[in-house]
């Protein structure tokens, strides 16, 4: 009776190819969970930034407003520049108040740039803001990926002569991933003390 021996190496081989490519799609696959993870976290974080941006805008449009009911003057002083309907919120930090710049007409332009700013001079509670200003750069600000455009007009498209209401559309675009990604946000805003 002839007995025949098995060769053991070659099936050894084969198991070790097999329990490594088992281990490396495991470990790809952990790796590509972890990037998507990462990125998904980063494209939330810059939505709720530029949705948060947008609303700010037309809280900025709305204080204006009242602002000036509060100091008896003409419900949308401040809110139009003759038939120019595009604006930025324009800060300005010297009197801590805003104002709208209408000189900016499209995203292109560098003031409709938003601006990120650390404010580090209080160690025990440090500042950071995103700002917007028509005017020179404030120290210590650095552009950001945002850009935020107002567009205010009555019924007619226009901006002046708004006997009652306005218009009011806030939109913030940046880009990521080699797309333009944009938040807008819309509202009426009426001079209901008439």
């Amino acid at each position: 009776m002839h007995r025949f021996s098995h060769n053991q190496e070659g099936q050894t081989l084969v198991e070790v190819i097999i329990a490594v490519s088992i281990l490396l799609a495991g470990i790809v696959t952990s790796l590509t969970l972890g990037i998507v993870t990462v990125r998904a976290g980063q494209v939330s974080q810059n939505r709720t930034i530029a949705d948060n941006l947008a609303r700010e805008g037309l809280e900025l449009v709305r204080t204006m407003r009242d602002t000036n009911w509060l100091q008896d003057n003409v419900w949308d002083q401040g809110l139009c520049a003759s038939d120019d309907t595009t604006a930025i919120p324009d800060f300005l930090p010297d009197v801590n108040a805003w104002s709208l710049d209408f000189s900016v007409d499209d995203f292109a332009d560098a003031n409709a740039q938003v601006l990120y700013r650390e404010d580090r001079e209080n160690s025990l509670r440090p500042l950071d803001y995103y700002m917007q200003t028509a005017g020179p750069r404030p120290d210590g600000s650095t552009p950001s990926r945002f850009r935020r455009l107002l567009t205010i007009s009555s019924d007619d498209g226009s901006c002046v002569d708004a006997d009652v209401s306005y218009t009011v559309k806030s939109e913030v675009q940046w880009d990521e991933g080699g797309t333009t990604h944009s938040s807008i946000v819309e509202e009426r805003l009426f001079d209901w003390r008439t």
